[in-house]
């Protein structure tokens, strides 16, 4: 049986831009999950609820994007990682 090398390295390539962008994406998806929960982190010891219930007797959950908008209407810096380790 003849193996084609080109064919070998070409597979070998696509298998390898593969795991890197799998890395990548998996990567990104932890810092940001990371990411939010320093978000929750510092709602919380902004005195920032998590969730609240209305007149009519419903449970609400303040989203991430709500407390990102409270968190920098309190001028708290919340551009970055660092950025939120640097608030302490």
């Amino acid at each position: 049986m003849f193996i084609n090398p080109k064919a070998v390295r070409n597979n070998a390539d696509v298998m390898r831009s593969i795991f890197f962008d799998s890395l990548i994406l998996w990567y990104e998806e932890m810092n940001s999950f990371y990411y939010d929960e320093l978000i929750n982190e510092l709602s919380d010891l902004c005195g920032i609820l998590p969730d609240y219930w209305d007149i009519f007797g419903r449970k609400h959950i303040t989203s991430i994007e709500t407390k990102k908008a409270v968190l920098r209407s309190m001028r708290v810096n919340i551009d970055s990682i660092d950025a939120i380790k640097d608030e302490n």
